[in-house]
Protein backbone atom coordinates (compact mmCIF):
# COMPACT_ATOMS: atom_id res chain seq x y z
CA UNK A 1 0.00 0.00 0.00
CA UNK A 2 1.03 3.65 0.03
CA UNK A 3 2.16 3.59 3.71
CA UNK A 4 5.41 1.35 2.04
CA UNK A 5 6.45 4.41 0.46
CA UNK A 6 8.46 3.82 -2.81
CA UNK A 7 10.34 0.54 -1.38
CA UNK A 8 10.08 -2.46 1.03
CA UNK A 9 11.62 -0.24 4.06
CA UNK A 10 8.21 0.04 6.17
CA UNK A 11 6.91 -3.34 5.65
CA UNK A 12 6.95 -5.20 8.82
CA UNK A 13 3.63 -7.55 7.79
CA UNK A 14 2.64 -10.63 5.85
CA UNK A 15 2.09 -8.12 2.45
CA UNK A 16 4.17 -9.69 0.17
CA UNK A 17 3.33 -13.09 1.15
CA UNK A 18 -0.17 -12.03 0.44
CA UNK A 19 0.68 -10.62 -2.84
CA UNK A 20 2.83 -13.62 -4.04
CA UNK A 21 -0.45 -16.14 -3.10
CA UNK A 22 -2.96 -14.00 -4.36
CA UNK A 23 -1.22 -13.45 -7.85
CA UNK A 24 0.00 -17.04 -7.93
CA UNK A 25 -3.61 -18.29 -7.20
CA UNK A 26 -5.12 -16.24 -10.34
CA UNK A 27 -2.63 -17.42 -12.29
CA UNK A 28 -3.05 -20.87 -11.52
CA UNK A 29 -7.15 -21.18 -11.74
CA UNK A 30 -7.42 -18.61 -14.48
CA UNK A 31 -4.59 -19.15 -16.28
CA UNK A 32 -3.48 -15.19 -16.73
CA UNK A 33 -0.55 -14.36 -18.07
CA UNK A 34 -0.46 -10.97 -16.63
CA UNK A 35 -0.98 -12.78 -13.57
CA UNK A 36 2.34 -15.13 -14.04
CA UNK A 37 4.08 -11.91 -14.78
CA UNK A 38 3.50 -9.80 -11.98
CA UNK A 39 4.42 -13.01 -9.77
CA UNK A 40 7.62 -13.41 -10.79
CA UNK A 41 8.24 -9.48 -11.04
CA UNK A 42 7.05 -8.81 -7.41
CA UNK A 43 8.95 -11.99 -6.46
CA UNK A 44 12.28 -10.71 -8.20
CA UNK A 45 11.98 -7.07 -5.84
CA UNK A 46 12.83 -9.78 -2.86
CA UNK A 47 9.89 -8.62 -0.75
CA UNK A 48 10.50 -8.90 3.40
CA UNK A 49 9.20 -12.18 4.92
CA UNK A 50 9.20 -14.05 1.13
CA UNK A 51 12.13 -16.44 1.86
CA UNK A 52 12.23 -19.97 2.35
CA UNK A 53 13.18 -19.59 5.76
CA UNK A 54 10.35 -17.41 6.37
CA UNK A 55 7.82 -19.75 4.72
CA UNK A 56 9.04 -22.78 6.74
CA UNK A 57 8.58 -20.63 9.94
CA UNK A 58 4.81 -19.72 8.73
CA UNK A 59 3.32 -21.37 5.99
CA UNK A 60 0.02 -19.83 6.42
CA UNK A 61 0.04 -17.99 3.03
CA UNK A 62 1.84 -20.83 1.26
CA UNK A 63 -0.74 -22.00 -1.71
CA UNK A 64 -0.39 -25.48 -0.53
CA UNK A 65 0.35 -27.37 2.37
CA UNK A 66 4.35 -27.08 3.12
CA UNK A 67 6.28 -30.27 2.36
CA UNK A 68 9.80 -30.17 1.90
CA UNK A 69 11.03 -26.67 1.86
CA UNK A 70 13.49 -26.00 -1.23
CA UNK A 71 16.78 -24.54 -0.32
CA UNK A 72 16.31 -21.83 -2.52
CA UNK A 73 14.18 -19.16 -4.04
CA UNK A 74 12.58 -19.98 -7.87
CA UNK A 75 14.57 -18.42 -10.04
CA UNK A 76 12.29 -15.08 -11.21
CA UNK A 77 13.89 -14.68 -14.36
CA UNK A 78 13.17 -18.42 -15.58
CA UNK A 79 9.62 -17.33 -17.01
CA UNK A 80 9.64 -21.05 -17.78
CA UNK A 81 9.43 -22.89 -14.42
CA UNK A 82 6.10 -23.85 -12.50
CA UNK A 83 4.45 -20.94 -11.12
CA UNK A 84 4.71 -22.06 -7.35
CA UNK A 85 4.53 -20.21 -4.04
CA UNK A 86 8.34 -19.97 -2.46
CA UNK A 87 8.78 -22.66 0.46
CA UNK A 88 6.65 -25.13 -1.08
CA UNK A 89 7.84 -27.61 -3.36
CA UNK A 90 6.55 -28.54 -6.94
CA UNK A 91 4.19 -31.56 -6.63
CA UNK A 92 3.34 -33.17 -9.15
CA UNK A 93 -0.78 -32.02 -10.08
CA UNK A 94 -2.96 -34.83 -10.49
CA UNK A 95 -5.34 -34.20 -13.46
CA UNK A 96 -8.31 -32.42 -13.35
CA UNK A 97 -11.39 -35.68 -13.32
CA UNK A 98 -13.02 -35.89 -16.79
CA UNK A 99 -17.01 -35.04 -15.98
CA UNK A 100 -18.74 -38.18 -15.13
CA UNK A 101 -22.21 -39.46 -17.15
CA UNK A 102 -22.84 -38.22 -20.36
CA UNK A 103 -23.19 -34.16 -22.03
CA UNK A 104 -26.63 -32.12 -21.87
CA UNK A 105 -26.13 -28.66 -22.91
CA UNK A 106 -28.97 -26.15 -22.77
CA UNK A 107 -28.52 -22.68 -24.68
CA UNK A 108 -30.74 -20.17 -22.62
CA UNK A 109 -31.55 -16.49 -23.29
CA UNK A 110 -33.89 -14.26 -21.64
CA UNK A 111 -35.99 -11.08 -22.11
CA UNK A 112 -35.05 -9.15 -19.00
CA UNK A 113 -37.22 -7.09 -17.06
CA UNK A 114 -37.22 -5.99 -13.00
CA UNK A 115 -34.56 -8.61 -13.09
CA UNK A 116 -33.46 -12.04 -14.66
CA UNK A 117 -35.48 -15.03 -15.82
CA UNK A 118 -35.41 -18.10 -13.43
CA UNK A 119 -35.60 -21.56 -14.20
CA UNK A 120 -35.09 -25.06 -13.21
CA UNK A 121 -34.62 -27.83 -15.06
CA UNK A 122 -35.81 -31.91 -14.40
CA UNK A 123 -34.44 -34.98 -16.04
CA UNK A 124 -36.44 -37.78 -15.89
CA UNK A 125 -38.22 -36.79 -12.77
CA UNK A 126 -34.73 -35.51 -10.74
CA UNK A 127 -33.94 -32.08 -10.40
CA UNK A 128 -30.72 -31.09 -11.95
CA UNK A 129 -30.78 -27.53 -11.67
CA UNK A 130 -33.10 -25.63 -9.04
CA UNK A 131 -32.82 -22.28 -9.05
CA UNK A 132 -30.98 -21.13 -12.28
CA UNK A 133 -30.74 -17.60 -13.56
CA UNK A 134 -30.11 -16.57 -16.98
CA UNK A 135 -28.30 -12.93 -17.52
CA UNK A 136 -27.64 -13.56 -21.56
CA UNK A 137 -30.09 -10.70 -23.90
CA UNK A 138 -32.14 -12.43 -26.67
CA UNK A 139 -32.75 -8.91 -28.16
CA UNK A 140 -28.89 -8.48 -27.94
CA UNK A 141 -28.23 -12.14 -29.37
CA UNK A 142 -26.47 -13.33 -26.24
CA UNK A 143 -27.14 -16.97 -25.34
CA UNK A 144 -26.22 -18.83 -21.68
CA UNK A 145 -24.80 -22.19 -21.94
CA UNK A 146 -25.76 -24.65 -19.42
CA UNK A 147 -23.44 -27.89 -18.92
CA UNK A 148 -24.65 -30.73 -17.60
CA UNK A 149 -23.26 -34.19 -16.61
CA UNK A 150 -26.35 -36.76 -16.20
CA UNK A 151 -25.97 -40.50 -16.51
CA UNK A 152 -28.55 -41.65 -19.34
CA UNK A 153 -29.66 -45.30 -19.46
CA UNK A 154 -30.30 -46.68 -22.79
CA UNK A 155 -33.99 -45.65 -23.16
CA UNK A 156 -36.60 -42.67 -23.62
CA UNK A 157 -35.82 -39.66 -21.68
CA UNK A 158 -38.00 -36.42 -20.25
CA UNK A 159 -36.38 -33.32 -20.10
CA UNK A 160 -38.21 -30.28 -18.86
CA UNK A 161 -37.34 -26.94 -18.32
CA UNK A 162 -39.55 -24.52 -15.97
CA UNK A 163 -39.80 -20.56 -16.29
CA UNK A 164 -40.42 -19.42 -12.52
CA UNK A 165 -40.48 -15.80 -12.47
CA UNK A 166 -42.90 -14.55 -15.25
CA UNK A 167 -43.31 -10.57 -14.90
CA UNK A 168 -45.09 -8.67 -16.95
CA UNK A 169 -45.76 -4.12 -17.07
CA UNK A 170 -48.42 -4.15 -20.05
CA UNK A 171 -46.02 -3.71 -22.74
CA UNK A 172 -43.45 -5.54 -25.06
CA UNK A 173 -40.70 -3.64 -23.28
CA UNK A 174 -42.00 -4.02 -19.80
CA UNK A 175 -41.71 -7.96 -20.34
CA UNK A 176 -39.56 -11.01 -18.54
CA UNK A 177 -39.37 -14.07 -20.91
CA UNK A 178 -37.30 -17.37 -21.31
CA UNK A 179 -36.23 -18.76 -24.15
CA UNK A 180 -34.45 -22.69 -24.76
CA UNK A 181 -32.48 -21.69 -28.30
CA UNK A 182 -31.39 -25.09 -28.30
CA UNK A 183 -30.70 -28.70 -26.72
CA UNK A 184 -27.77 -31.17 -27.61
CA UNK A 185 -27.14 -34.50 -26.09
CA UNK A 186 -23.67 -35.82 -26.64
CA UNK A 187 -22.68 -33.54 -28.61
CA UNK A 188 -25.85 -33.89 -30.84
CA UNK A 189 -28.26 -31.00 -31.58
CA UNK A 190 -31.73 -32.18 -31.00
CA UNK A 191 -33.29 -29.03 -33.39
CA UNK A 192 -35.58 -28.35 -30.45
CA UNK A 193 -36.28 -24.53 -29.18
CA UNK A 194 -39.03 -23.27 -26.91
CA UNK A 195 -40.61 -19.93 -25.82
CA UNK A 196 -41.66 -19.48 -22.21
CA UNK A 197 -43.89 -16.10 -22.19
CA UNK A 198 -45.43 -17.40 -18.49
CA UNK A 199 -44.71 -19.71 -16.06
CA UNK A 200 -44.69 -23.35 -17.01
CA UNK A 201 -42.78 -26.22 -18.72
CA UNK A 202 -40.80 -26.62 -21.71
CA UNK A 203 -40.90 -30.72 -22.03
CA UNK A 204 -38.06 -32.24 -24.50
CA UNK A 205 -38.52 -35.56 -25.23
CA UNK A 206 -35.85 -37.92 -26.43
CA UNK A 207 -34.27 -41.28 -26.52
CA UNK A 208 -30.77 -42.91 -26.26
CA UNK A 209 -29.77 -45.95 -28.15
CA UNK A 210 -26.50 -47.95 -26.52
CA UNK A 211 -23.88 -47.42 -28.69
CA UNK A 212 -25.75 -44.50 -30.95
CA UNK A 213 -26.76 -41.04 -30.95
CA UNK A 214 -29.53 -40.11 -29.36
CA UNK A 215 -32.50 -40.37 -31.61
CA UNK A 216 -34.41 -37.70 -31.75
CA UNK A 217 -38.37 -37.31 -30.78
CA UNK A 218 -39.41 -34.19 -33.19
CA UNK A 219 -40.37 -31.02 -30.56
CA UNK A 220 -44.01 -30.77 -31.10
CA UNK A 221 -46.29 -27.48 -30.83
CA UNK A 222 -49.98 -27.85 -30.08
CA UNK A 223 -52.37 -25.55 -31.79
CA UNK A 224 -56.02 -25.24 -29.93
CA UNK A 225 -58.87 -23.83 -32.17
CA UNK A 226 -62.12 -22.28 -30.45
CA UNK A 227 -65.07 -22.59 -32.66
CA UNK A 228 -68.91 -22.21 -32.32
CA UNK A 229 -71.36 -22.22 -34.51
CA UNK A 230 -75.26 -21.05 -35.75
CA UNK A 231 -76.54 -24.62 -37.07
CA UNK A 232 -79.75 -23.68 -38.58
CA UNK A 233 -80.89 -27.13 -40.40
CA UNK A 234 -77.53 -28.73 -39.42
CA UNK A 235 -74.23 -27.99 -38.34
CA UNK A 236 -71.62 -25.91 -40.29
CA UNK A 237 -68.60 -28.30 -41.67
CA UNK A 238 -65.01 -27.15 -42.27
CA UNK A 239 -61.69 -28.12 -43.04
CA UNK A 240 -58.00 -26.70 -41.36
CA UNK A 241 -55.49 -26.05 -43.50
CA UNK A 242 -51.52 -25.65 -42.20
CA UNK A 243 -48.99 -23.91 -44.80
CA UNK A 244 -51.56 -25.03 -47.78
CA UNK A 245 -51.25 -28.94 -46.16
CA UNK A 246 -54.71 -29.96 -45.35
CA UNK A 247 -55.07 -31.70 -41.65
CA UNK A 248 -57.48 -34.49 -41.29
CA UNK A 249 -60.38 -34.68 -42.84
CA UNK A 250 -64.16 -32.93 -43.20
CA UNK A 251 -64.95 -31.74 -39.59
CA UNK A 252 -67.91 -29.81 -38.19
CA UNK A 253 -69.02 -28.18 -34.76
CA UNK A 254 -72.24 -28.20 -32.53
CA UNK A 255 -70.94 -25.55 -30.30
CA UNK A 256 -74.02 -23.12 -30.33
CA UNK A 257 -72.37 -19.54 -30.65
CA UNK A 258 -75.69 -18.04 -29.17
CA UNK A 259 -75.69 -19.93 -25.90
CA UNK A 260 -71.94 -19.18 -25.99
CA UNK A 261 -70.79 -22.42 -25.98
CA UNK A 262 -67.15 -23.17 -27.38
CA UNK A 263 -65.60 -26.12 -28.81
CA UNK A 264 -61.83 -26.44 -28.94
CA UNK A 265 -60.12 -28.31 -31.29
CA UNK A 266 -56.50 -29.55 -30.74
CA UNK A 267 -53.59 -30.08 -33.71
CA UNK A 268 -50.19 -31.41 -32.39
CA UNK A 269 -48.10 -30.15 -35.45
CA UNK A 270 -44.29 -31.13 -35.45
CA UNK A 271 -42.16 -27.80 -34.67
CA UNK A 272 -40.65 -25.95 -37.34
CA UNK A 273 -39.46 -22.29 -36.83
CA UNK A 274 -40.29 -19.31 -38.79
CA UNK A 275 -43.92 -18.05 -40.00
CA UNK A 276 -46.57 -20.26 -40.78
CA UNK A 277 -50.48 -20.02 -41.69
CA UNK A 278 -53.22 -21.59 -40.43
CA UNK A 279 -56.32 -21.78 -42.89
CA UNK A 280 -60.11 -22.28 -41.78
CA UNK A 281 -62.13 -23.47 -44.31
CA UNK A 282 -66.10 -23.24 -44.39
CA UNK A 283 -67.40 -25.46 -46.68
CA UNK A 284 -71.38 -25.93 -46.13
CA UNK A 285 -72.93 -22.64 -44.85
CA UNK A 286 -77.06 -22.15 -44.99
CA UNK A 287 -79.43 -19.11 -45.28
CA UNK A 288 -82.54 -18.73 -44.60
CA UNK A 289 -83.05 -15.33 -44.61
CA UNK A 290 -83.12 -14.80 -41.21
CA UNK A 291 -80.53 -14.51 -38.94
CA UNK A 292 -82.31 -17.34 -36.34
CA UNK A 293 -81.75 -19.49 -39.33
CA UNK A 294 -78.35 -18.54 -40.57
CA UNK A 295 -75.51 -21.55 -40.19
CA UNK A 296 -71.83 -20.03 -39.76
CA UNK A 297 -69.07 -20.58 -37.94
CA UNK A 298 -67.03 -18.64 -35.57
CA UNK A 299 -63.01 -18.98 -34.84
CA UNK A 300 -62.94 -17.63 -31.25
CA UNK A 301 -59.88 -17.58 -30.25
CA UNK A 302 -56.34 -19.50 -31.21
CA UNK A 303 -53.73 -20.31 -28.90
CA UNK A 304 -49.97 -21.72 -29.96
CA UNK A 305 -49.14 -23.52 -27.05
CA UNK A 306 -49.52 -21.56 -24.17
CA UNK A 307 -49.45 -18.10 -26.34
CA UNK A 308 -52.82 -16.79 -27.04
CA UNK A 309 -52.72 -15.40 -30.46
CA UNK A 310 -55.52 -12.99 -30.02
CA UNK A 311 -57.22 -14.13 -33.50
CA UNK A 312 -61.13 -14.07 -34.47
CA UNK A 313 -63.09 -14.56 -37.61
CA UNK A 314 -66.43 -15.24 -38.35
CA UNK A 315 -67.20 -17.29 -41.36
CA UNK A 316 -70.78 -16.49 -42.35
CA UNK A 317 -70.63 -17.57 -46.06
CA UNK A 318 -68.47 -20.38 -47.63
CA UNK A 319 -64.53 -19.77 -47.88
CA UNK A 320 -61.11 -19.50 -45.80
CA UNK A 321 -60.43 -17.47 -42.60
CA UNK A 322 -56.97 -16.88 -42.67
CA UNK A 323 -54.24 -16.53 -39.42
CA UNK A 324 -50.62 -16.15 -39.75
CA UNK A 325 -48.26 -17.24 -37.03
Amino acid sequence: GGSNGTGWAQSAGDYGQLALATLAGIAEVTGSLEAATTYRTLLADKPPFTTPADFNRNPTFAIEAPGSVPTSQPSAADDQSPLILPGVESAERAPRPEPVGDTLRLSLSEDAWLGHAHYSVMLDGQALVTNGVVSASRAAGGRELVGLNPSLSAGPHSLVVSFTNDAWGGTAAADRNLFVEAVAVNGVDLGMQAALLVNGDATFNFSITPGAAPAIEPAMDTLHIGLSADSSQGDPHFLIFIDGRQIGGERSTSASHADGQIEFLELKLAHQPGPHELQVRLIEEGWGSVAQSDRSLYVNSLWLNETNLHAQATLITSGDAIFAF
